[in-house]
C-alpha cells in the first residue's frame, strides 16, 4: 500500500529519514524508542532537518493522530489474544492502518469507519459504528481516538454482545466520552493498561507529557 504523504516540497535529513519512514508508511512500524527521539528532538529544536515543522505539524501533515509503535502493536495483540473471544472490529478506524498490524501478528479483526473525516482507505468498511454492532455482533470493540461524541462510547457499553471494550485515547477524566462518568455505571470493570500506555505517542504531546491513555472496559460477569 502506498505510504502516507507528507509534503511534496521537503526531505528530512538522513539521520531521520528511515524513522520517519517507518512512522509514515502504511507498512512499516517505529520502536517506540525511535518515534520518541524525534518527537524530543522537536520539542527543542525547530529546524530544516523537518523545514521547521513541530511534532503536532508533522503528524497533522501525514494524516497521523496517534504514532502506532512496535511495542504498542504487539502488546495489543498479547491482550487480545489473552481475551480469546471473537468476533473483533476497531471502530472510527480511519484507514485501518491499527487493525492491519494487529492482522500482521494473527488478530482477526474488521475496520470499521463512517468516513465522516475521508479517511477511510484499504480494507476499511464504510459503516456507522451502530450498525456495525448490529452487524457483527462483536465480542472485542477496539477503538483508538474515537469521535469525542458521547453516545459512540456508551453505545458500545450498552451493546449486549460486547464483553471488552479496549479504548485508545485521553482515557478517563480527559475531553473524551469518558468525562462524563456516565460510563460508570454501565456494568464494566474498568482499568488502565499502563503498561501499554507508555509506548503511545499522540499529535498533541509535548516532553515529557504522553497524554494517550489505554482503557479497558471489562463485563462484570
Amino acid at each position: 500500500m502506498k505510504s502516507l504523504e507528507l509534503t511534496k516540497d521537503w526531505k528530512p535529513s538522513e539521520k531521520f529519514e528511515s524513522i520517519l519512514s517507518k512512522m509514515t508508511e502504511y507498512s512499516t512500524l517505529p520502536t517506540f524508542k525511535e518515534a520518541r527521539q524525534i518527537w524530543k528532538y522537536l520539542s527543542v529544536k525547530n529546524d530544516e532537518d523537518f523545514n521547521h515543522l513541530s511534532w503536532g505539524e508533522l503528524l497533522s501533515r501525514a494524516k497521523i493522530l496517534n504514532v502506532h509503535t512496535y511495542e504498542l502493536i504487539n502488546g495489543l495483540a498479547r491482550v487480545i489474544e489473552q481475551i480469546g473471544e471473537q468476533p473483533i472490529i476497531e471502530i472510527c478506524a480511519g484507514d485501518a492502518r491499527l487493525s492491519y498490524h494487529l492482522q500482521n501478528r494473527g488478530v482477526q479483526i474488521k475496520p470499521i469507519d463512517d468516513n465522516s473525516y475521508n479517511l477511510s482507505k484499504g480494507k476499511t468498511e464504510i459503516l456507522s459504528h451502530a450498525d456495525a454492532l448490529k452487524k457483527y455482533n462483536p465480542k472485542i470493540v477496539l477503538g483508538c481516538w474515537v469521535h469525542p461524541e458521547e453516545q459512540i462510547g456508551f453505545d458500545v457499553l450498552d451493546f449486549p454482545s460486547v464483553n471488552h471494550f479496549i479504548d485508545i485515547g485521553e482515557g478517563i477524566g480527559g475531553a473524551t466520552w469518558m468525562t462524563n462518568k456516565i460510563y460508570t455505571k454501565r456494568d464494566f470493570k474498568i482499568k488502565e493498561l499502563e503498561d501499554l500506555s507508555k509506548y503511545c505517542l499522540n499529535r498533541m504531546d509535548r516532553p515529557p507529557r504522553q497524554s494517550t491513555r489505554i482503557t479497558w472496559f471489562r463485563r462484570k460477569f
